[in-house]
Parts: C-alpha cells; structure tokens; sequence
C-alpha cells in the first residue's frame, strides 16, 4: 500500500516496509478471518528505504534495507554514464530458417544441416540440406549464459548472412563463394520476404536473406554476454573450438546483450 499526497514533493530517502510470511509457519494469508495479532505473529516484517538512483530526483530507485546505512554513498561513487554500452544479439526475425543444427561433416568440409522448422513464432519445412560452413556460427541463446559460464551445449547453429557493415552479403558473391547456402535459403524466399524487419529496414528491397543486429563489433575476438532476461550473470565469450567447424567465434541473439572488446584485458 502506498499512500500520495498531490502537490507535495516527496522526501527521501522513502521508508517502507516488506511484509513476509515465516517460512517455518503453515498459514493461508488470504484467509479473511485472520486478524492483525494473528498475522503479526505469522510474519516478519523488513524495513526498507528507496532513494533516487542519481541525482536526478526523478530516476529510477536504489531499493535496499534500512540497516545499510553506508549504502547510498557508497553506490554513489559507481552511478553515471559508463563509457561502455550493452549490445543486443542477432535478430533473423524467422528463426526457424536460420536456426540449424549440424548432422554430419563431410571429407570436404562442407556440413550436412537441419533447421529448427518448429521453433519461434513463424514455423517453416524443416529441410536437411549440404552447405559450406563458412557462414555457420555457434549460437548461444539467453539459456546458454549464466554466471561466469555459457554452454554450447545443444548443438545449434546460426547462418549470418551479414558482412560486418551491416549489409547482407551481395547476392552475387553469395552464388559465387556460397552456392550451397543460397539454395538452401532459397527454399525459403517466399517465407523470408514476409518478415517483419525485413519489410522495416530494408524496405522488401535487397536480398531476401538479409538479418540484423551485425556489425564489425560482434565478430570482435573477447566479449562479454549476459541474458537480458532472469537473474544478471556475465561471461567472457571468444573463440572455441567447435566438433563440426573447428575454431570459430560464437554469434548470439537479440535474447542475449553484449560488449564488445579487441584485447582480453
């Protein structure tokens, strides 16, 4: 419950309280015939105090318990503008095309790959089909990275058809140095026009194949990853060495943030 009086500014730092039940104590709080001695004795309470997070008075709140009385000042000396900014992963906007998992190498190196049809909002046949592997990345998604680790651990595989300005490869040099891989995408031209982003950014025109989120900084040889979702935990990606593909860089997706660095210190 909180109560706001109009007109007046209001004074940090804010107290309030957090009302628990004891997890040792079997009670149904809602239960209407309860009343307050019979829920002051079923719970704790925690006092809390909020302020503004900078020093504007109307930015985020710092939330924490009344007893860290240091805190404020403290957290004070770390708040501000960073010289460093978060990064979203790869957006395909059709997944289930780009999304893949490889099945067999073959003796010329070339791979023999899947896609996850079924995944995503827009589902598409699901086609085995021969391609280079030159443009197959290692993915790992929000559930591959957690704190201090990520795991590529089920085997999928993202196909980037950007070049690190941004710009899908020309169809051109895609028929020349990747043939397989364009009559795989090909499969799915009449699908891949339909994508949203694709009708945004590149206005339905250029190649059919074209993805987001790629620049020269995702393919930087150190960078750190979290999960823009659940509890904040980061790791340092760089090169692994892949069964399939032997040393290669992992790509993320638009689930997972990213800063980018040249040197590992």
């Amino acid at each position: 419950i909180i109560y706001c009086k109009k007109g007046q500014k209001t004074q940090y730092p804010l107290e309030y309280n957090i009302w628990e039940k004891k997890p040792s104590i079997k009670v149904n709080l809602s239960d209407n015939s309860l009343n307050y001695k019979n829920v002051r004795m079923v719970v704790k309470i925690k006092k809390n105090q909020a302020n503004p997070s900078t020093k504007k008075f109307h930015s985020p709140w710092l939330i924490y318990p009344t007893s860290w009385k240091t805190f404020p000042n403290i957290i004070s000396k770390f708040s501000g503008t960073s010289k460093y900014s978060g990064k979203a992963g790869i957006t395909t906007w059709m997944n289930s095309v780009f999304y893949v998992k490889i099945i067999q190498k073959y003796p010329d190196g070339k791979v023999l790959i899947e896609n996850l049809g079924n995944i995503g909002k827009i589902k598409v046949t699901i086609r085995k089909a021969k391609i280079e592997p030159d443009l197959l990345f290692p993915l790992l998604r929000g559930r591959d990275v957690g704190i201090w680790e990520a795991k590529h651990s089920e085997n999928i595989y993202i196909i980037v058809t950007n070049n690190i300005n941004r710009k899908p490869i020309p169809l051109k040099k895609m028929q020349r140095e990747y043939p397989l891989t364009l009559a795989y995408l090909s499969k799915f031209e009449k699908e891949l026009k339909t994508r949203s982003g694709y009708k945004k950014y590149f206005k339905g025109k250029g190649p059919y194949y074209a993805i987001y989120n790629v620049d020269n900084l995702i393919f930087r040889p150190y960078r750190i990853f979290w999960s823009e979702m659940g509890d904040f935990g980061s790791v340092v990606i760089n090169i692994i060495n892949d069964p399939f593909l032997g040393e290669k860089l992992p790509m993320t997706n638009n689930k997972n943030m990213y800063i980018p660095f040249v040197k590992e210190d």
